[in-house]
């Protein structure tokens, strides 16, 4: 450990909410609520993959209403997708840390 890297206040708290983020993930409901996210992103997904003439909810819009109506979409998906991809990101972000502030801890396990 005489190697090991001074952590910073924000590291610190990146390695505590980690811990919690870990629990999270790990706990059933959180499965639940993965599966509830992805089903919503699962609908925005059918909506902005299909060709613009043929979606039955854009009918009636003018072609700037359209175009702004598919942008909100696309923002809910992307904003549901880094909901559920945060927790473990964050998780991984972590670990390298960990990994990469006391590579001497590793050798003696």
């Amino acid at each position: 450990m005489a190697n090991a890297t001074r952590l910073s206040e924000s590291e610190t708290a990146l390695l505590k909410q980690s811990r919690n983020l870990a629990e999270l993930i790990a706990h059933p409901g959180w499965k639940v609520f993965e599966s509830l996210i992805r089903h919503h992103m699962s609908a925005r997904e059918m909506i902005y993959l299909n060709p613009i003439h043929e979606l039955e909810v854009l009918h009636g819009m003018d072609g700037l209403t359209r175009m702004a109506a598919l942008e909100h979409i696309k923002g809910v998906y992307n904003g549901l997708k880094q909901a559920i991809s945060l927790p473990q990101t964050i998780v991984d972000e972590a670990k390298a840390l960990r990994d990469k502030s006391s590579p001497d801890e590793e050798d003696s396990k």
